[in-house]
């Protein structure tokens, strides 16, 4: 059947026509290739994937949405599994701008002002990357270094006498500006540490933060920078805010998973009911 109406599309035309679902067929085509562009997966890859690519396609009109649904699950399956396969757990926290210590005394510099703080661990290679972003650029001819806490399952609460007891650590990596870092007195290995503009990155192998009863996935980690030695009035900012972060958040509940799966298969039925699609 002849498409019933057609209009202009950022990413080519758009043309639509009856559907033997009942329901409106949508397709966009590349102006400069003239092949058609799931939507769907153009949005999540950056790149158009062509039918071709897919597998063959069916030519009765009617299967044409569930081979695309067939197609697009086996994509969000494999995707899913490379994602665990990776063995790698990520989480971060955001911080304020410009929220000092209240006992802090030492110079307001950007580049001891926590923004950003997040924790991976990496199963596959038994190490964590620690990557934190301060308010400016990272200067090293200007004083200061940056600490953090971890806690590997015997943590104090060594900061409580300040209010924050939730932050608690039994090993400390010290971070200097110059690119080097030291856990409890023991380097890391040169390389570990990369420092580019306002982002501080740290590779701490598991080996250098054996567990006192945490598993690797639950360390707690905090980073607080310090504008030099002394007490806590030279510890400009933590991060988070009287807690500890650990990889572990990064694993979905049981309840996250019940609604992945739930989302996964109204998608499905979404894309059964889902228009087919005609050229211009």
């Amino acid at each position: 059947m002849p498409p019933v109406r057609s209009r202009s599309h950022p990413h080519g035309s758009v043309s639509a026509s009856p559907s033997c679902f009942g329901s409106l067929a949508v397709e966009v085509f590349s102006p400069q290739r003239r092949q058609p562009h799931f939507i769907g997966l153009w949005a999540h890859f950056g790149a158009p994937i062509e039918p071709s690519r897919l597998g063959p396609k069916p030519t009765d009109e009617c299967n044409d949405g569930r081979w695309i649904m067939r197609k697009s699950f086996s994509i969000i399956t494999a995707a899913t599994g490379l994602f665990m396969a990776s063995g790698a757990l990520a989480v971060a926290v955001t911080d304020p701008v410009g929220d000092f210590a209240a006992g802090y005394t030492g110079p307001h510099q950007a580049d001891l002002d926590v923004t950003g703080f997040s924790v991976s661990y990496n199963s596959g290679t038994s190490s964590f990357l620690l990557e934190s972003t301060m308010a400016g650029a990272i200067d090293a001819s200007l004083p200061g270094f940056y600490a953090i806490g971890v806690n590997t399952g015997t943590g104090a609460n060594s900061f409580a006498a300040i209010g924050l007891a939730g932050v608690r650590f039994n090993q400390v990596i010290a971070v200097q500006k110059a690119g080097t870092a030291a856990v409890s007195g023991s380097s890391l290995p040169a390389g570990s540490v990369t420092i580019a503009g306002n982002l501080l990155s740290v590779v701490v192998p598991l080996s250098l933060l054996p567990s006192t009863g945490f598993t690797p996935e639950t360390y707690g980690f905090n980073i607080w920078p310090r504008s030099g030695a002394g007490g806590t009035e030279v510890i400009s900012d933590f991060a988070p805010d009287n807690a500890t972060v650990s990889a572990a958040a990064a694993v979905p509940e049981p309840a996250s998973w019940l609604m992945m799966i739930v989302g996964f298969g109204a998608l499905g039925a979404r894309m059964r009911r889902r228009p087919v699609l005609k050229p211009a």
